[in-house]
C-alpha cells in the first residue's frame, strides 16, 4: 500500500526529519518500500540544504552507559 511517511537520515552530526515521502509500505509488518527515484529525490534534497521548513527539538536517551 502506499503511504506518505516521515523519514529520519543522519546527516553528519545532526538528523533531519524528512516529512510526506512516499513509500510503499506492508499491511502485514509495516516494512517501507522507497522506489530508487524517490531515494533519489531524497539525497538531492539532504545536499542542498536549503534551509529548513521547521526546527524541533530531539530529547536523545541512552541505554547504556
Amino acid at each position: 500500500m502506499e503511504k506518505r511517511v516521515e523519514l529520519l537520515r543522519r546527516v553528519g552530526k545532526r538528523y533531519v526529519l524528512l516529512e510526506r515521502v512516499p513509500a510503499g509500505v506492508c499491511t502485514e509488518c509495516g516494512t517501507r518500500y522507497y522506489a530508487a527515484n524517490v531515494l533519489k529525490m531524497v539525497e538531492e534534497a539532504l545536499r542542498r540544504q536549503r534551509p529548513a521548513d521547521q526546527e524541533i527539538t530531539l530529547s536523545v536517551y541512552s541505554l547504556s552507559r
